[in-house]
């Protein structure tokens, strides 16, 4: 009898452990979270000489710093946000969307994640941070951003077009650190698209974002150093 007992205690623990959710292979990753990025611009990140159209390489040559759209206070663009300056940055995610919460000039981005389109008229009313949709690929969420305003630059030395475009792959490598690979397509300035590999890591413990001040006039401008001498 006593046999009987626990074999039906058995396997009445196997039917609900069969019965129980499995964690899911697709789960969504997590980057909630306050992190942090090295201060770099592209052609340092790039590593090799940058496949400028003919354009583009004049443009560059010619460009001198202190015409820096940020230098009057005008919003760094959606990776420089975070790559080109030494501020930290929020992620907010749900389940449909997830926010970037720069520190720098205190400017946010939305990255929809609920199977939205870019709107159609988003080239004729481009956004500072451009419009952003992105699903999740397994551990990896993937993003592609469109209508991005040409008066930012991609640092404090390039432009970019308004036919610029983002294809995003951000993937945790672990619980303080992940990969966030952006190729930028501008076939005004780049004969072909670039891929930069960036690492970003979590903030200390504690940390938070803090409030930014930029006035929009030229007085910024003045804390820049001309490479044109």
């Amino acid at each position: 009898m006593r046999s009987q007992i626990i074999l039906a205690s058995a396997m009445t623990a196997a039917s609900l452990l069969a019965q129980a959710p499995k964690p899911s292979a697709t789960a969504m990753p997590d980057f909630n979270g306050i992190w942090q990025s090295k201060l770099t611009g592209i052609a340092r990140a790039y590593g090799k000489p940058l496949p400028f159209t003919p354009f583009g390489e004049e443009r560059y040559k010619a460009q001198d710093v202190l015409k820096d759209p940020v230098g009057i206070c005008l919003p760094a663009g959606p990776v420089r946000a975070a790559t080109g300056s030494p501020h930290p940055f929020q992620i907010i995610q749900t389940k449909d969307m997830l926010a970037m919460l720069y520190e720098y000039q205190g400017v946010y981005r939305m990255i929809y994640t609920d199977g939205r389109k870019a709107p159609e008229d988003i080239e004729d009313y481009p956004e500072w941070m451009g419009f952003s949709t992105g699903h999740y690929e397994g551990d990896t969420l993937v993003v592609e951003t469109v209508g991005i305003n040409a008066r930012n630059w991609l640092d404090a030395k390039m432009e970019h077009s308004e036919k610029l475009r983002l294809n995003e792959r951000f993937r945790k490598t672990d619980d303080n650190t992940f990969s966030w690979i952006v190729t930028y397509t501008d076939p005004v300035y780049f004969q072909e698209p670039i891929t930069i590999n960036y690492t970003i890591r979590r903030s200390k413990a504690g940390e938070r974002i803090m409030s930014y001040s930029c006035s929009d006039d030229t007085s910024n401008a003045a804390n820049f150093e001309s490479n044109k001498k």
